[in-house]
């Protein structure tokens, strides 16, 4: 039958949602601690699932600083994301982002949001209700800075649209 994922060269490509989810799920399974936030989250390499080959995930969280790594175990090591845990609500970015301000604003309101969802969906970009949660967008030199509606996650650590939606203006 035809399969619903994201292909690379005919590979179907393991979602970057489930590698954090994954991650999240082994930290909080392996010490009781659930992080509330991640920080300086890189995806290096998507992650291959190639005709039926079993891929070893390896997730190394270092206790001193809570920086984390997932790697895939095939033939060789492959590093696929970094990042940080956070358990606080305060995050100390390790680049300042410029000031957002209605100067740079360029979308904001419930019509610019929905005419930005139209004109995904004209390239053939759709996104359904659930990741359609964009708040507003700036501008700033090399910068591109979404605001996004955030609910409570329910069964998972960080809700996999309200992550993938962090990812829409890459």
């Amino acid at each position: 039958g035809s399969e619903m994922c994201i292909r690379d060269r005919g590979n179907a490509v393991f979602p970057a949602t489930a590698l954090i989810e994954l991650m999240m799920t082994c930290y909080a399974e392996n010490t009781n601690l659930v992080p509330t936030q991640l920080s300086d989250v890189t995806f290096l390499y998507p992650l291959l699932l190639r005709n039926n080959e079993i891929n070893r995930i390896q997730i190394e969280v270092k206790e001193h600083d809570k920086r984390f790594a997932i790697f895939s175990m095939m033939n060789e090591k492959q590093l696929h994301t970094t990042g940080s845990l956070v358990f606080d609500n305060v995050i100390a970015p390790r680049c300042a982002l410029p000031e957002l301000n209605d100067k740079n604003l360029v979308l904001t309101g419930a019509q610019q949001i929905q005419n930005f969802y139209k004109n995904y969906a004209l390239i053939g970009l759709q996104y359904g209700p659930a990741f359609q949660l964009i708040d507003a967008i700036w501008a700033i030199d090399d910068y591109i800075v979404g605001r996004v509606i955030c609910e409570q996650p329910g069964e998972f650590y960080f809700d996999p649209a309200q992550l993938d939606l962090s990812l829409i203006h890459i």
